[in-house]
């Protein structure tokens, strides 16, 4: 998955060069403070048009970000005095208009909501069809390697990359697929989105390998609590 936030003008530059090296999924939010998805659905019609890479074939999701994550000096994609119901339906309809697409593979909470009462309010949207009679599946956001800078020094890590051939970054986004979560690459250097893109078809962890970065996860977890 691709992320594209902090990306500003360079967005659709980026996203076209990383779907272009293999990434398939484009990951965005309808939060002005951080992300351009108006540049992100310039890419999407750019990969089409020039590169004969359908929209049909990427998987393009998009998050509702709760007010306290949203720069209130930035035109906001809700009214902040609705429903979180109508909320969320307003963000996406506002995402799908910036992405210039006619409906959206996934829809994530991109932060904690502060009430279970909430919470549930922003689920329902689930059971709303969308454009084209897609429907949204209410996730929540992917890992990412910014958010566990501790692990890539970790002995494991270093061991298994040696061991694979493979990054310590590569080590991590595949033990990552080993456990069901979809790593997030943002990074701007071509020759690493290739390297992340490689990850996929490479070989499987060892189980004994996938307990060892489990046991390591949590040891940099407890530091860093």
């Amino acid at each position: 998955m691709y992320g594209t936030a902090w990306k500003k003008e360079r967005t659709t530059e980026l996203v076209v060069k990383a779907v272009l090296a293999g990434f398939k999924g484009v990951d965005t939010a309808c939060q002005p403070k951080h992300y351009r998805e108006e540049l992100v659905g310039k890419a999407i019609s750019e990969l089409e048009t020039k590169h004969s890479i359908p929209r049909a074939s990427l998987w393009i999701q998009t998050k509702y970000t709760p007010i306290g994550g949203q720069d209130m000096t930035k035109p906001l994609p809700y009214d902040p005095k609705s429903t979180i119901e109508e909320q969320v339906k307003s963000s996406v309809e506002t995402s799908l208009r910036q992405l210039n697409v006619d409906y959206l593979d996934g829809l994530l909470l991109h932060s904690p909501i502060p009430t279970v009462e909430l919470l549930i309010g922003a689920c329902r949207y689930r059971a709303e069809p969308l454009v084209g009679g897609e429907w949204l599946g209410l996730g929540k956001s992917f890992w990412t390697l910014s958010g566990n800078p501790g692990l890539l020094k970790s002995p494991p890590v270093l061991q298994f990359a040696k061991r694979h051939g493979m990054t310590v970054e590569q080590i991590l986004f595949k033990f990552c697929q080993s456990i069901g979560i979809t790593p997030l690459s943002g990074t701007t250097n071509e020759q690493h989105m290739k390297e992340d893109v490689e990850v996929e078809t490479s070989a499987n962890l060892a189980a004994f390998e996938v307990e060892a970065l489990e046991a390591a996860l949590r040891r940099a977890g407890a530091q860093s609590n």
